[in-house]
């Protein structure tokens, strides 16, 4: 069975989720390709699937811009027409760039098409789109070639501000698709109510562990902790990955508050960049600084590349999730990889995933009250918190582990 794993990012969660799963399914037997981003963040990992770097390739760039700004036009009436410093007509920047764009794209999607067509793969599984509103012709060219497209929604809507209101575009994204995989029963009742899709349609398979990140030279606590420069009788509570609205982080920071009134060997770790929109990045950004004046708040505003992920778990001793809506979080099942408890709060299919009291705590969703109180509980029951990362670690082996997702994928692909 031949299946090609379309990821555009080339870094980040869904480009390490999807290298796990084409390792898991080449063990398995299966002839696995992952068309990705040239600059692809995993490329000198040992991989045992064909990588094939089609996205993003700038030669196209290069040779569409030579030809636009070769093209003169007589009239000065044209928006799109400007004069540049030697008083030559050109394509306006700004328009330039939107042709680019979407001249560009149209050429990867063509080469991509070509390639898919020599290469006749049983399944074609996407694992995320870029440009939603666009990708949906290039999924209607694929079907009208009688391709099998299999669509794993890790967001049934995305989180970014500009595109959640797309719902009527993912609506048809996933019409398209023969099947769609979601990873949680929440996620599906979801799906089937927003989109009005046939049950029979979704397939639930647990999002795997990323335990790619602790498979060698994991350093102790101790040594994370110097490396780091954090104090070794500190109680580090992680809140890990890029910085959104969606995530809450400010009621975490509320929370905290109760708790250093409780204890004072307490530290918060944030780690991650800011991201979304303009927003966004300055209210953040801004909240970030002002954190930096506290000794008992240690922030890191930057992207974290592969090799430093597991750093900054093996420095703490458990993980917070203070989101304010999401459908499933793969910082979760890397902290369960890790052997670190959570605490989530009560969205989307995060309280499937942590049993409550056993690898963890769940809270309600923007209650910094409760959030504390759960805080504190860990706090002050070291013992208790260890054991609870055990058992997580204990669930990454077995529920979530990828030989399980990979069959259950395989299952998935069978049926088409």
């Amino acid at each position: 069975m031949k299946i090609i794993l379309y990821e555009p990012f080339g870094c980040g969660g869904i480009c390490h989720y999807t290298y796990q799963l084409a390792q898991s399914l080449a063990i398995s037997g299966i002839d696995v390709t992952v068309v990705t981003q040239k600059n692809y963040e995993l490329n000198y990992l040992n991989k045992l699937f064909k990588v094939n770097y089609m996205l993003g390739c700038s030669w196209t760039k290069s040779f569409i811009k030579g030809t636009l700004n070769r093209i003169k036009i007589n009239s000065n009436k044209n928006d799109d027409i400007v004069n540049n410093h030697n008083n030559t007509k050109i394509i306006n920047p700004s328009t330039e760039n939107s042709y680019l764009l979407t001249i560009r794209r149209w050429i990867i999607w063509l080469e991509v098409i070509v390639y898919f067509l020599v290469k006749r793969p049983n399944v074609i599984h996407f694992q995320w789109l870029l440009y939603p509103k666009e990708d949906y012709y290039f999924l209607i060219a694929l079907k009208l070639l009688r391709f099998n497209i299999v669509f794993t929604a890790h967001n049934l809507l995305p989180h970014d501000d500009y595109l959640m209101h797309e719902k009527e575009t993912f609506q048809k994204l996933y019409r398209l698709a023969d099947k769609v995989i979601v990873h949680t029963e929440n996620n599906k009742m979801e799906m089937v109510n927003q989109f009005v899709l046939k049950p029979q349609k979704i397939d639930i398979i647990p999002h795997g562990i990323y335990d790619m990140f602790f498979l060698k030279n994991v350093l102790t606590q101790k040594e994370a902790r110097k490396k780091l420069d954090i104090p070794e009788e500190k109680n580090v509570i992680l809140f890990f990955g890029s910085i959104k609205r969606y995530k809450g982080l400010e009621y975490l920071i509320e929370s905290f508050r109760e708790v250093r009134g409780q204890t004072n060997d307490a530290l918060l770790l944030i780690v991650g960049k800011v991201g979304g929109d303009e927003e966004e990045t300055i209210y953040y950004t801004n909240l970030l600084t002002q954190l930096q004046e506290f000794h008992d708040i240690k922030c890191v505003n930057k992207y974290i590349p592969f090799d430093e992920v597991a750093l900054y778990f093996a420095a703490s001793n458990l993980v917070v999730l203070p989101y304010l809506k999401t459908y499933q979080s793969g910082i979760l099942l890397l902290s369960y990889a890790a052997g670190r408890p959570v605490i989530v709060t009560e969205t989307g299919g995060l309280s499937e995933t942590v049993e409550n009291g056993k690898s963890g705590f769940i809270v309600p969703s923007k209650d910094a009250k409760s959030l504390a109180q759960a805080l504190v509980r860990m706090i002050e029951n070291p013992a208790q918190t260890r054991e609870m990362g055990r058992y997580g670690n204990i669930l990454a082996d077995t529920k979530y582990s990828w030989k399980n997702i990979a069959a259950k994928t395989i299952e998935v692909y069978q049926v088409l």
